[in-house]
């Protein structure tokens, strides 16, 4: 019986560390990659689609706290990844999406696959990004001219993407999330310093927010403070614009 006293609080001990040592999972990312068109004329295929993944998903899950909820590429790739349905990125605080952005002369779209059968409009998601995403990063040429994607953000916070065409860049999301990371910058000047560090005129970015506190102040979690969630949806969005 003496050895079972003895034996009980190591035992308990050893639970215990286990317990605290146990790594929590508080964050998600998804990510999709759309690099592969079957119209290659007019939206050639993009390289760096693994490579892309790789950087964002060995700085998140590098970090204590975030997992990645899913990965779609190319023909996985469609709306309901978006939130259409209610999940998609909805599932996930942070979205990074990678690949061509189209211009119809009236709107700006996402082009997948079978583009001009399956694309992306700013009218599909309208008022679709709710408070469990808070920032969908699209990497893609030219869709933030259009600052109608801002409808977007029912209480999500922000977007971040381009005004203007660009080169596909791995050094972009790599210096974004170190900036955040690493700098604990903000989400909004992370991606200033990221696409001013990346590319030169006349590139031009942009990033939309639903509110200024959250232009301001939001921090990747788990990197600093994030700003609350826009108390009353108001249709008011807050735009920074630059050159690169």
């Amino acid at each position: 019986m003496q050895l079972c006293k003895k034996g009980t609080p190591l035992l308990i001990l050893v639970i215990l560390c286990v317990v605290v040592n146990s790594p929590v999972s508080a964050y998600q990312f998804s990510m999709t990659s759309s690099t592969v068109y079957y119209e290659a004329s007019t939206y050639p295929s993009l390289p760096y689609a693994t490579e892309m993944h790789n950087t964002v998903s060995n700085w998140l899950t590098g970090t204590p706290g975030w997992t990645q909820t899913f990965y779609h590429t190319s023909g996985y790739v469609d709306d309901t990844d978006f939130g259409t349905t209610g999940m998609g990125l909805n599932q996930a605080e942070l979205h990074y999406h990678y690949g061509h952005g189209g211009d119809d002369g009236t709107h700006t779209y996402l082009p997948f696959l079978n583009w001009p059968t399956t694309s992306l409009y700013h009218s599909e998601v309208y008022k679709k990004w709710d408070a469990t995403n808070k920032w969908v990063i699209l990497d893609a040429c030219s869709v933030l001219t259009d600052t109608d994607w801002g409808s977007a953000l029912k209480y999500s916070h922000g977007l971040l993407g381009f005004t203007s065409n660009k080169t596909p860049s791995t050094d972009l999301p790599d210096r974004f999330l170190r900036n955040t990371i690493d700098n604990d910058y903000t989400i909004s000047y992370s991606w200033q310093r990221a696409t001013q560090a990346t590319y030169d005129p006349p590139v031009t970015a942009r990033v939309i927010f639903d509110t200024n506190d959250q232009l301001q102040n939001d921090h990747l979690s788990g990197q600093g403070s994030v700003a609350a969630n826009e108390a009353v949806d108001d249709n008011t969005i807050y735009v920074s614009t630059w050159a690169c």
